[in-house]
């Protein structure tokens, strides 16, 4: 069985139908761009196969299999395989008379997914039972190898690894049917437990039950028999009894009546008693109440108003006083502190004057110092100079400064002179050295000076744009006022809507919490008043009187709406809800509406249907028809009346000004509410509203204007960003321009020519200056050596007499220095003293004011006080006598209403006594009566009485009262009875009939339960008897599969082996690892495999799966992706050599890989859908060159790698040829063709 088409159609990236027709059944590849679609060709196989694990398919769920998810108009998704069955020996069980299978998979967005074998629907698991017969097992895929599986396999743990085992060996469907009857006989094990259970807790009790009420059946039968013959016994008792009753005698009830007579009388005595003491106690009441109460409660009112008055007068005396005495300790202790401060002040008064006369003669002292000295120090510097004493001091210099100064300077440009001329021989030598380098350098200078040319350029482009536009201030300065002058009204208008708010929201306000997750909040509507807009403001106040409470209403959209808010809103007041879909309406109707209006007119008046005052939507009008359909509004009183109570028309009417007529009679009215009504301040607020949304708007357009007369000053600040940034970089290119080897040689060259001809000149300035200095030197040594010689004498004399006069004039200078600051110090503290006690003195005056004033306060409330005293005093006493007269008082009413309450209880207790004799006459009359009626009752009951009381109460009868014992057959009877009746309740009459079907049914219930045990038993036998054959199974296939893996990887790769090992101490059941070998050398693990090897392992241990059993077709994704071009060519040709008895379908983007094989599908992406193209591989072709190949592969393990190289590099050759043969010897073609030969020969 393989595949012969595959049919696409809104799968993934294949938006139309697509059919895929003309594979190969032994190798086709499918190769095209990434993102082209390749892999879902394969991911619809998968899908087809029923895979469960959408990841494979690189999904989260199958609605993404839809083409993009159902967006594009496409709603589902479809693939079929047609598969071609003509080996019967590869078929799927149960499918060996079809020639073609076709199997189809269908998913619709939303909707569930279906599957058809050759058109008809099926169930998933027979789809599966399908591909599972034939080793096509999807959800466990080894036939299946998709983009990274390959290496996913040396990453399997051990028992995943035995799982590829058991899916070659053919023992996983097995072990998944063995599974699946495990599951069912686990479920049925559980239903047998159920079963069991009710076995043993309902149908046994039932059958107990039955075998119970049986027994209580037989009971009740018996039962029945014994209880008529007591009754009998009863009865004739019960009627002795009722004969000897009715022959009682009468004189009891003779007695009773007199002792009834007696009391009578004495209740009557007792009565005028009580009487006379309720009037005399009325009386006392009415003085106390009239007289003695109200003077008691004058007298306890003024008692404690004065009270009251008389601790508030006490508490705030105490106060005055507790203050008065705490600003007299305050101002003794004021006054203290003005003493002191007075006494400081003079102090320092004194301390300061005498230090200002110190400080006046020390600088006496200071001044004749200071000209002595000065007159010393002219002397001694005149002596020093060398000049006479009346000679010109600061023009005339010394001699021996001059004697020096003119040596100096000799010396000086001589010096200079030399200096300057090795300055010139070294700056010539440097210059030459200079303009080579300078030369060399010479083209980066020029490219630098370009970009310096470039930089300036744009400097002065970007100035001259900055100077051409112009500035638009003007425009902006206006549109800045015209926002100034609105912002005031604004602000006015958000004031006043805010008050309004508050004044409104009070009332209006309707808060609530969502009462479900997601609720929609447009259901509720709000307020009746929010819903409405008045079309007549004159008419607010009537519309407020016709809709009452109601314009507080909340309306919303159902009743269940209200339901829940009321529920679970979380209301904070008490509201009514308006449901629209439940309301009633009220409308007066058009032709009494007309009638109205037609009466107003003729009385000079109008009247209007309240509805038509109102504005509102449309999905509100039930609410606003309920509310203000039935009433009209009329412009004067007398209109209003005359429509009421006219029978015609019958309906509420409401005056302009708030009066309100009722045809019940009613008249509502009189007063009109003060400030606009409730409707007004709404009408108000919304007018308010829209203006400030107009102010709004006209802010919104002047701050746009004025952002686009800013857009000037973004382009002048952009400008001017950029010209800091060419500038910036301008002086950066200098810099560069300075520190680069050509830039830094020419400032140098530049430099020193400066710096030597300014040397050359400052030679010869310092030659001539060096001949000047030496004549002066000369001629000024010959005048100083007369004068040298009388100076020196005088000199010495005058250095002593100086010395002295500057060590006066020091200490007198520390003198005054210390005096001064003495002085200042001492000013500071006189002035802070005199403001302390200038500050004290303010203090002192307001407090002993305020002392005077709560003096006399003080006084006043001790004389108020004293008044108050005598009058409490007064009101006291007069309270005293007033609760003594009320206490007598009191004293004689309770005197009077003790005995009239012991009389009514002598009163009540005769009654009583009374009510019992007469209760219990009548009932001995009745008693009587209901004798002789329940006699009569009794001989009518039992007419059998008749002819057996002459046997009643006879020895050796049935009637036999002696023996028999009466109390004893009425107690039994009871008892009898009572457990008849609770037999009754639960007798089941149909028992006898019912127990021996259930007792049939339970025994056969057991037999089958029995069967069904001995089944489970022998499953479990077969179960473990294939399991011994499955574990046999599995041990040949893993010895076959590990010699076939280490063969293949071993010629995949030369000088290598592999095997499969099961676990440390385990045997193969428990799972396998796989061993590598490099040499002789087994390794441990395998991290020291390289990238390629580790994939031709993973494959080698796919490829000797298959080759064991194999199943009908192999699909392979990109598994070439890590291997270089020899190893993929080697794959190519090895899958065509050796598993021609499977169809692969191989998923490559190499030609080494797709080139072997004999159909190439190739995939392209066109405007958002993937389109399929077949072509026909070198397969044919190359048939020859497979046989050789063949027969070189069986020589041995080397020797066979070394020809499989061989021969691919053959093929390399040929396939290079022909690619030049079929473009005419094209370039590029010749020299892959090449590159693909010295690839293969490598």
């Amino acid at each position: 069985m393989y595949i012969e088409e595959v049919i696409i159609d809104g799968f993934k990236s294949y938006a139309t139908r697509t059919v895929v027709s003309g594979f190969d059944p032994c190798f086709n590849a499918i190769t095209g761009l990434n993102g082209s679609g390749k892999s879902n060709i394969l991911d619809s196989i998968c899908f087809v196969l029923g895979i469960s694990n959408l990841s494979h398919v690189r999904v989260g769920n199958l609605q993404e299999l839809v083409y993009k998810q159902g967006q594009a108009g496409v709603t589902k998704a479809t693939a079929t395989i047609n598969f071609n069955n003509a080996d019967k020996k590869s078929s799927p069980v149960g499918y060996e008379h079809f020639d073609r299978i076709s199997v189809t998979r269908q998913v619709v967005i939303g909707g569930k997914n279906k599957y058809l074998i050759n058109g008809h629907a099926v169930q998933a698991s027979q789809v599966q039972n399908l591909f599972h017969s034939v080793q096509l097992n999807v959800n466990n895929p080894h036939f299946l190898i998709m983009q990274g599986r390959i290496t996913k396999v040396l990453n399997m743990k051990p028992h995943e690894i035995l799982g590829m085992i058991e899916e070659a060996a053919g023992t996983r469907m097995f072990e998944n049917k063995k599974q699946a009857a495990l599951k069912t006989i686990e479920k049925k094990a559980a239903k047998m437990s159920e079963i069991q259970k009710v076995l043993v807790n309902e149908i046994t009790p039932t059958l107990e039950r039955l075998r119970k009420e049986r027994k209580h059946y037989l009971q009740w039968s018996k039962n029945n028999t014994e209880i008529e013959k007591l009754q009998r016994l009863c009865v004739a008792h019960q009627y002795t009894q009722y004969h000897e009753e009715v022959s009682r005698s009468a004189e009891e009830l003779l007695g009773m009546e007199t002792e009834r007579d007696r009391l009578k009388q004495t209740v009557q005595s007792l009565k005028a008693a009580v009487q006379e003491r309720g009037a005399e106690a009325a009386k006392l009441h009415d003085l106390r109440e009239k007289d003695y109460g109200k003077a008691l409660e004058k007298a306890k009112s003024k008692e404690e108003s004065l009270s009251k008055e008389l601790v508030k007068i006490n508490t705030h005396w105490k106060n005055k006083k507790s203050t008065l005495d705490k600003e007299e300790k305050a101002l003794e202790a004021m006054q203290q502190q003005v003493g002191d401060a007075h006494g400081a002040l003079n102090e320092k008064v004194k301390e300061l004057q005498a230090c200002e006369s110190s400080v006046s003669a020390a600088q006496a002292v200071l001044l004749e110092k200071d000209k002595f000295l000065q007159e010393m120090d002219h002397a001694y510097q005149a002596m020093c100079a060398g000049t006479s004493e009346g000679g010109d001091r600061e023009d005339a210099a010394t001699l021996t400064d001059q004697i020096a100064s003119s040596s100096q300077a000799a010396h000086a440009a001589e010096g200079e002179a030399e200096r300057l001329g090795l300055r010139i021989t070294h700056l010539e030598k440097a210059i030459v050295e200079a303009k080579k380098e300078l030369k060399k350098s010479e083209k980066e200078g020029v490219k630098i000076q370009k970009d310096r040319e470039a930089l300036k350029s744009a400097v002065a482009d970007l100035r001259g744009k900055l100077q051409a536009l112009g500035s638009e201030e003007a425009a902006a300065d206006q549109l800045r006022a015209q926002l100034q002058d609105i912002e005031p009204r604004r602000d006015a208008l958000r004031d006043q809507i805010e008050t309004l708010a508050a004044q409104v929201e009070g009332r209006l306000a309707f808060e609530y919490r969502d009462p479900e997750k997601g609720f929609d909040r447009s259901r509720v509507k709000g307020t009746v008043a929010r819903l409405l807009n008045l079309k007549d403001h004159s008419a607010a106040t009537a519309i407020e009187v016709v809709a009452g409470g109601k314009l507080y209403q909340v309306v919303t959209d159902t009743e269940q709406t209200g339901k829940l808010l009321l529920q679970k809103g979380g209301l904070k007041r008490r509201v009514t809800i308006i449901p629209l879909n439940k309301i009633s309406r009220h409308v007066v109707e058009a032709g009494r509406l007309k009638k109205a209006t037609q009466l107003a007119e003729r009385q000079g008046g109008t009247a209007r249907l309240a509805l038509e005052l109102v504005g509102y939507d449309s999905e509100v009008r039930a609410a606003m028809e309920h509310v203000f359909g039935s009433t009209l509004v009329c412009d004067t009183l007398d209109v209003a009346k005359s429509l009421t109570f006219n029978k015609e028309i019958g309906r509420r009417t409401v005056t302009l000004a708030g009066d309100s007529f009722d045809p019940s009679g009613t008249l509502t009215g009189g007063s009109k509410p003060i400030g606009n009504s409730i409707l007004g301040k709404l009408q108000e607020l919304k007018g308010a509203t829209a203006e400030l949304s107009s102010l709004e708007a006209r802010v919104k357009e002047l701050e746009s204007a004025l952002a686009k007369q800013g857009s000037a000053d973004k382009e002048r600040g952009k400008l001017t960003a950029a010209l800091e940034m060419k500038e910036y970089e301008l002086r950066l290119l200098e810099e560069r321009v300075s520190q680069s080897v050509h830039g830094m040689y020419a400032t140098q060259v530049e430099k020193q020519e400066k710096e030597l001809a300014e040397s050359k000149a400052a030679v010869a300035a310092a030659k001539a200056k060096a001949v000047e200095a030496a004549a002066r030197h000369k001629t000024l040594q010959q005048q100083e050596a007369g004068l040298r010689k009388k100076r020196e004498e005088k000199l010495k004399g005058l250095e002593n007499d100086l010395k002295k006069a500057k060590k006066a004039q020091e200490a007198a200078a520390t003198e005054v220095n210390t005096a001064e600051h003495r002085r200042k110090k001492l000013e500071l503290e006189v002035k802070e003293l005199e403001g302390e006690d200038s500050s004290v003195a303010a203090q002192l005056t307001a407090s002993r004011e305020g002392l005077s004033k709560l003096k006399s306060e003080v006084e006043a409330m001790d004389t108020e006080l004293k008044g108050k005293r005598e009058a409490y005093e007064t009101a006291k006493h007069t309270l005293a006598e007033a609760k003594q007269q009320v206490a007598v008082c009191d004293k004689q009413i309770h005197k009077l209403e003790s005995e009239k309450t012991k009389a009514e209880k002598e009163i009540s207790a005769s009654e009583i006594e009374s009510k019992k004799l007469e209760n219990k006459i009548g009932r001995f009359q009745k008693d009587k009566t209901a004798v002789r009626r329940a006699l009569s009752a009794l001989l009518e009951k039992h007419p059998w009485v008749e002819t057996e009381k002459q046997f009643f109460g006879r020895p050796h009868t049935d009637y036999d009262f002696e023996a028999r014992k009466p109390a004893k057959a009425h107690h039994l009877l009871g008892k009898l009875q009572e457990e008849q009746a609770t037999l009754a309740k639960n007798i089941n009459k149909k028992v006898m009939a019912m127990i021996e079907k259930v007792e049939a049914e339970y025994e056969e219930l057991g037999k089958k339960l029995q069967v069904i045990d001995n089944d489970k038993i022998k499953m479990m036998s077969v179960i473990e008897e294939l399991e011994v054959k499955k574990n046999e199974a599995l041990q040949t296939t893993w010895v076959k599969v590990n010699r076939d893996f280490g063969s293949i990887f071993s010629t995949l790769l030369p000088g290598t082996n592999a095997k499969l090992d099961p676990v440390e101490e385990g045997s193969v059941l428990e799972g396998l690892e796989v061993k590598v070998a490099f040499g002789s050398v087994w390794k441990e693990t395998l991290t020291e495999l390289s990238g390629g090897q580790r994939s031709l392992l993973a494959l080698s241990l796919i490829l000797s799966l298959l080759l064991f059993k194999p199943a009908p077709m192999y699909i392979l994704d990109e598994v070439d992706a890590a291997l270089d071009l020899s190893h993929t060519q080697n794959i190519g040709a090895m899958l065509r050599t050796h598993f021609s008895h499977s169809q692969f379908i191989v998923v490559s983007l190499k030609e080494g890989m797709f080139n072997n094989a004999n159909v190439i599908f190739r995939t392209r992406f066109v405007d958002g859908v993937s389109t399929v193209t077949r072509t026909l591989g070198n397969g044919p072709a190359l048939k020859s060159k497979q046989a050789q190949f063949n027969k070189a592969t069986s020589v041995s393990a080397v020797s066979g790698s070394k020809a499989v190289s061989k021969e691919i590099g053959n093929v390399g050759e040929e396939g290079a040829e022909k690619k030049r043969s079929k473009k005419g010897g094209g370039t590029e073609k010749s020299a892959r063709g090449q590159e693909n030969l010295m690839l293969a020969k490598c």
